[in-house]
């Protein structure tokens, strides 16, 4: 018998035997874990927030927290009605879109394009009877919101402030 008539019949007398033929191994397929989304501490300096928030003598940041895909960070104040936060998400605009859904049902507001930072958005409305002003834009991987809340502060004063953490904000990403 020639060796290809020997292995036809070993394969026979295994498969009469109620084994299997050896399967072929597919491709082993891995694909590159999901982004993380950037630290939001690390978006905005205190010394840039101090300015943003008007120069409080106090001011601490809570260390990033970090949850599925997104992290955030909160600039503090003396006064707990003084506040900036930065959130940092993995998923471009539709992660935003996401976000800025809930953020306008919170603040009973619209969000409104506008042009600086490129391609940003802003809610503009009322927390707990104060103001509070929140930029978000996305980038091809992450999105970005800044979000601040200042005692005795006009909403132009803080739409503007917080157009400018925003600008620096989103140039780290």
């Amino acid at each position: 018998m020639t060796r290809g008539v020997v292995a036809i019949a070993a394969l026979v007398a295994l498969l009469a035997a109620g084994c299997s033929a050896p399967a072929e191994t597919a491709p082993i397929v891995t694909s590159a874990p999901p982004p993380k989304p950037p630290a939001a501490c690390n978006l905005v300096t205190l010394d840039e927030a101090r300015h943003a928030l008007g120069g409080p003598s106090e001011l601490r940041a809570d260390p990033s927290e970090t949850q599925d895909s997104h992290s955030s960070c909160t600039f503090i104040t003396h006064d707990p009605e003084t506040t900036l936060l930065i959130v940092a998400g993995v998923g471009a605009a539709v992660g935003l879109d996401q976000e800025l859904t809930l953020d306008e049902r919170d603040l009973a507001a619209t969000r409104t394009a506008i042009g600086k930072p490129s391609g940003a958005f802003m809610i503009s409305g009322t927390e707990l009877g104060k103001p509070r002003v929140e930029i978000g834009l996305a980038g091809s991987t992450f999105w970005l919101i800044a979000s601040m809340r200042i005692t005795g502060q006009s909403r132009a004063w803080l739409e503007s402030r917080t157009v400018s953490v925003a600008t620096i904000a989103a140039s780290r990403l």
